[in-house]
């Protein structure tokens, strides 16, 4: 009941900082992600002088990119629920995540390749912790992970990656990755463990 929410389109031009070029390619990138509440972009930079790469934030009322913190060899970053915080991967060292509002990086647990990672409503957090393993789910305060993927039983695919939370906070959808002849499948599974679904395959 009641009236529509009116939906209008943004159109936002993202420029990279000065001397600094986007991050989006190879193994280890820093794709753009747009923050739940839709007020700011996150993403990763190479700076062209130093070669080193770090996050970059970019404010929907600022046009100028700025650095986040000491995010240094940051790659897959992704937002709180709450668009509070960034988590991200620093390659053989951990998962961490940073207040964009200012602080230090925090280091939530051990991954050394990670691929991709959502954060749900109930400060929980999917995470893969190297390019060939399962999916699992830790604390978004830090602790101990355990497997809601199971790669080692799943016969012709090397990797789940790319967890994405659904809305209820308990689904959400993987990337199987198939090795061989096997194709490439997105899948809807539960942090219970009780259903697993494939959506779509793809070579």
């Amino acid at each position: 009941t009641g009236n529509p929410v009116a939906e209008t389109a943004m159109h936002l031009a993202l420029p990279a900082p000065d001397e600094v070029l986007f991050h989006l390619t190879g193994s280890f990138p820093g794709v753009p992600e747009i923050a739940p509440d839709g007020q700011r972009i996150v993403f990763s930079g190479v700076s062209e002088e130093t070669n080193e790469i770090q996050l970059y934030l970019r404010s929907k009322a600022d046009p100028r990119a700025v650095s986040l913190g000491d995010t240094r060899d940051a790659q897959y970053p992704f937002w709180s629920h709450d668009s509070r915080w960034v988590a991200y991967y620093s390659r053989e060292v951990g998962l961490f995540k940073i207040p964009v509002d200012g602080g230090p990086p925090q280091r939530i647990c051990d991954a050394g390749n990670g691929k991709g990672g959502s954060w749900n409503q109930f400060e929980e957090i999917l995470l893969t912790k190297d390019y060939n393993s399962s999916i699992f789910m830790v604390p978004a305060g830090g602790g101990e992970s355990r497997p809601v993927t199971d790669l080692e039983t799943d016969e012709g695919f090397n990797s789940h990656r790319h967890p994405q939370f659904l809305p209820d906070g308990r689904r959400f959808l993987y990337f199987a990755r198939g090795g061989g002849q096997r194709e490439s499948q997105i899948r809807m599974a539960s942090l219970e463990g009780d259903s697993t679904l494939v959506l779509t395959t793809a070579d």
